[in-house]
């Protein structure tokens, strides 16, 4: 799904009474219109230009310090797996990925929650994937002359960590998000939330 660029006429009707409301001055300011939590219109226009087209914060790096933590995150109907790659093997340096979490043989979530893990071994048919997401062991297939397991991968999603903040995009031409929010830069330069620790999640 890809933004049209094309807005119904209720959406307009919705967006143009919040535009009204937004102008007001600040003692006047109100809760937005009904419809912004409830349309299913708007939330079609979230999907389309917000969920599928801007990067979306998944979590804070410190939950996942250490090579192979990992949690589980849905991007609206894409489950996926932050994990943190190990460093020094040639591909990564201990950076955070989000990989696919949904094996690729019968489309079954790999995991839930948040863990420690060396592999991904899916509970339905045992086929296992490495850190990075690539296939290692598929029980069975090498009795299929076509079947090879080095053409097969868990896709990845483009991933940043900006102030300690994990973001990730289905986009594949959105600007990084440090060019994006560097205008706030100094608005939230005095928080340092670069150094914030995760107390707890909700």
């Amino acid at each position: 799904m890809r933004h049209t660029g094309i807005v119904s006429p209720i959406v307009h009707e919705i967006l143009s009474s919040l535009k009204t409301l937004a102008c007001q001055p600040l003692r006047n300011a109100t809760a937005m219109p009904k419809a912004m939590y409830v349309s299913p219109d708007i939330l079609q226009l979230e999907i389309e230009r917000l969920f599928y087209q801007e990067w979306i914060c998944a979590g804070r790096s410190d939950e996942i310090p250490n090579a192979g933590d990992f949690m589980s995150f849905d991007l609206l109907d894409q489950p996926l797996i932050l994990i943190r790659q190990k460093a020094g093997d040639g591909k990564n340096n201990g950076d955070i990925q989000a990989i696919s979490n949904v094996c690729r043989h019968r489309m079954m979530r790999l995991v839930d929650g948040k863990g420690q893990a060396k592999k991904f071994t899916c509970p339905y048919h045992a086929w296992t994937y490495n850190l990075d997401g690539d296939l290692i062991a598929a029980p069975y297939m090498d009795r299929t002359d076509c079947f090879n397991k080095v053409d097969i991968k868990l896709p990845h999603v483009r991933t940043e960590v900006h102030m300690g903040w994990i973001y990730v995009s289905l986009s594949p031409d959105i600007a990084p998000v440090a060019e994006m929010l560097a205008p706030l830069g100094e608005v939230v330069a005095p928080y340092q939330m670069g150094n914030y620790v995760t107390i707890f999640t909700e």
